[in-house]
């Protein structure tokens, strides 16, 4: 962990609604109660293995000012908190096996899910109101038929004023497939007047290595 208590402070000191007192870490929203976190820690005996959690403070996202808090444990992988400025509305991400990213207008967030113990998928989030709203959905799903291991790689949002991303979907293929291992495919989101678009060069592709499926609510506005 490069990030230390002496760069917390630094944070720290940038905001009057941020502070650190000993174990505990204080952060005050707008219009909501003060939101603690409470570092612990227990050393374990003959019966339970030890255990602990640490949280630092790492600063406000641009764009947004959400409040981002991570929780690094004695056993298991760090978390990540993002916490709503004004109304203290809590976002959690496990940042072990979760890409998390904020469009570049910090109106939306991106949770992708690439791991070998999970179906792969994403979701995106609509963070602008004061609640927040999932507007799309993707997963592949569990079919029998389909046995290959799927990665993705974030190939970054598209400008403010265009929204949407890019994706490179690697499929690993069943291990009975020996004339062509991996297949690459591009994958872009958009939203436009009707809602979020999927294109990929050869959807049947796409369908067939993966069975990703999506899903969005109605009324999505930019």
């Amino acid at each position: 962990m490069n990030y230390t208590i002496k760069d917390e402070r630094k944070k720290i000191a940038r905001d009057k609604n941020v502070r650190r007192s000993g174990k505990l870490l204080t952060i005050k929203p707008a219009s909501a109660p003060p939101i603690i976190f409470k570092n612990w820690s227990d050393l374990g005996n003959d019966q339970h293995e030890g255990d602990g959690e640490s949280f630092l403070y790492m600063g406000k996202i641009p764009h947004n000012g959400f409040y981002r808090v991570d929780a690094y444990y004695t056993v298991g992988w760090p978390d990540s908190y993002f916490i709503n400025p004004k109304n203290g509305q809590i976002l959690y991400a496990d940042i072990s096996t979760d890409t998390v990213s904020f469009s570049p207008d910090g109106k939306r967030i991106l949770v992708m899910r690439d791991s070998l113990n999970h179906p792969f998928g994403f979701l995106v989030a609509n963070i602008s109101n004061d609640t927040t709203t999932i507007e799309l959905f993707c997963r592949c799903q569990n079919n029998p038929n389909i046995r290959n291991v799927i990665h993705s790689g974030l190939n970054g949002w598209h400008d403010p004023e265009y929204v949407g991303f890019d994706l490179l979907i690697t499929v690993q293929q069943d291990s009975s497939n020996k004339l062509s291992p991996f297949i690459l495919i591009p994958v872009r989101l958009s939203l436009q007047g009707d809602g979020w678009h999927l294109a990929a060069p050869d959807p049947l592709e796409l369908k067939q290595a993966t069975g990703l499926e999506c899903s969005q609510i109605q009324n999505i506005s930019k």
